[in-house]
């Protein structure tokens, strides 16, 4: 997993098929590689804030299109590049956790903010 960035938002889609965010929208860019020798499912992804609270993704992100699919599988060797999205407080600071799969005990961590 690799970190492209982030970004704020307050509304996703366009004017016609959109949602508004409850809190703010916490767009993350992420990078995800299949190191495996077999086809793995991309497992979720969940926000830490300084509290140690919870956070997992919209469901809005249906709203994001390709970037954000529901549920997605690579092949070994191949990555894809997407965009989480969570609806949180905007005054925390948030750490993203990814794990090693949906079987896995094996979890890292990146600060966002």
């Amino acid at each position: 997993y690799l970190v492209k960035g982030i970004q704020w938002k307050n509304r996703i889609g366009n004017e016609y098929f959109g949602a508004n965010a409850d809190g703010r929208y916490l767009l993350v860019g992420v990078q995800v590689k299949n190191a495996d020798r077999e086809e793995r499912m991309i497992p979720p992804f969940k926000l830490l804030d300084e509290n140690g609270s919870e956070y997992e993704e919209s469901s809005d992100k249906m709203y994001l299109g390709a970037e954000a699919p529901l549920l997605k599988s690579l092949n070994p060797g191949v990555q894809k590049k997407l965009t989480l999205l969570f609806d949180v407080p905007a005054e925390h600071h948030y750490t993203l956790q990814a794990s090693g799969g949906y079987w896995s005990s094996d979890k890292a961590t990146v600060k966002l903010n």
